[in-house]
């Protein structure tokens, strides 16, 4: 059963108490059910009336001092209160009550937790407590940490809260006493102890002369960081603790060799990268080396095909010269020629024309392909179709000159 002993302990906190009071965010302090735990608000609702609370704080703030509310200032308060087995959610509810009017504050959330504790002889012992989350300023924008909770303030405290809870006053802690730890310095104390025993594995190779002398050193530690909490068994944990290093010398020695089994792999893998690398270097040297002769016979193919090109232009010209006509002056005489069929086609009735649509539309093809490269060629043409046309009209009995 929960001890009858009542104590209040107040701390500035942050807003991830809010998830951790409701068990949104997931904690190790939780051991058994957590599902007669009680809060008044979800974590996200009391973080909105936080922020909204503390919004018009500092707007107040600012209009009494001329200035925006120092970075430092403490905005967020938690009171851890110990309950006994038959207290109820309304005594906590006084409690906060209490705060509220003496310290003028706001209160976020309140809750009550039944699922921590410790095993003792193999039975568990519950933690039964409340946590009650409040503002860090009082309804004038005050720091109440610089301005209201002081001794005298917290020693009355401790005997309102007795009263209210009908439980027996805890005793004061005396000067140079060591304080109780809270939830955040526990956590920090087993880092601390955590991160020591992992110094110790990486350092030392452990055989059993020096794990004889790391169980003297971590007494030590048992004593800095663990002697505070006086319901755990230092002899267990040492004798726990020896036949963890027993155990971890074994997996250091397994773990030596696969190590020396990895490094072996690695600089095999090291040479193998090596290889591909130089392998990759002569590669891109070779593909640089292609890029360069490929844009030279790319060159020297533009500068052949304009040699190609000059030379059928020059040998075009020269067969034109020789051919002692012009493309201006072939089409005239395809133009001629064309005159001279329509003429002759009037001499003659509509049954006996001797040349049709077909015979123009040729002529008017030959103009229209006629160029400085097909000279020649249409000029040939032309001759051979002229005498063509010249025969059809001897046919007919017509004695033309074309």
């Amino acid at each position: 059963m929960a001890t009858n002993i009542s104590s209040i302990h107040i701390q500035p906190t942050h807003i991830g108490e809010f998830f951790h009071n409701t068990r949104e965010k997931s904690t190790v302090n939780s051991i058994c059910d957590s599902s007669k735990n009680y809060y008044d608000k979800t974590g996200f609702e009391a973080l909105k009336l936080y922020e909204q609370d503390l919004e018009q704080k500092k707007k107040l703030y600012y209009e009494k001092h001329k200035r925006s509310l120092p970075s430092n200032t403490k905005t967020l308060f938690s009171a851890i209160v110990n309950l006994k087995e038959n207290s109820t959610i309304q005594d906590v509810e006084k409690v906060a009550n209490y705060l509220k009017e003496k310290l003028g504050v706001t209160i976020y959330q309140i809750a009550i937790h039944e699922d921590e504790g410790h095993f003792e002889n193999d039975k568990f012992i519950k933690n039964r407590h409340a946590h009650i989350i409040f503002s860090g300023l009082d309804k004038n924008a005050r720091s109440i940490k610089r301005n209201k909770l002081n001794i005298h303030f917290l020693r009355q405290l401790q005997d309102d809260v007795a009263k209210i809870l009908k439980m027996q006053r805890g005793r004061s802690r005396k000067i140079g006493e060591r304080k109780r730890l809270n939830t955040y310095e526990y956590k920090k104390a087993v880092k601390n102890l955590d991160n020591n025993i992992q110094e110790l594995k990486q350092k030392f190779k452990l055989d059993k002369t020096k794990i004889q002398k790391y169980t003297k050193i971590f007494d030590n530690w048992l004593n800095e960081y663990v002697g505070f909490f006086n319901k755990i068994k230092k002899d267990d944990v040492l004798k726990l603790f020896t036949k963890f290093l027993t155990k971890m010398n074994n997996t250091i020695s397994h773990l030596e060799k696969e190590n020396k089994q990895l490094k072996e792999q690695l600089s095999n893998i090291k040479i193998e990268h090596s290889k591909i690398k130089y392998e990759l270097e002569q590669l891109k040297k070779e593909n640089e080396f292609l890029k360069k002769e490929a844009q030279k016979i790319i060159e020297k193919t533009k500068q052949l095909d304009s040699v190609k090109i000059l030379t059928k232009n020059k040998k075009l010209e020269k067969e034109n010269k020789e051919l002692k006509i012009t493309i201006k002056k072939l089409k005239e005489l395809i133009s001629e020629l064309r005159k001279q069929m329509i003429e002759l086609n009037k001499q003659l009735n509509e049954h006996e024309k001797i040349f049709s649509k077909e015979d123009y539309q040729y002529l008017s093809k030959l103009k229209k392909d006629l160029k400085k490269e097909t000279l020649k060629e249409i000029y040939e043409e032309f001759m051979q179709y002229k005498q063509q046309t010249l025969q059809k009209a001897k046919n007919k009995g017509l004695d033309i000159d074309l």
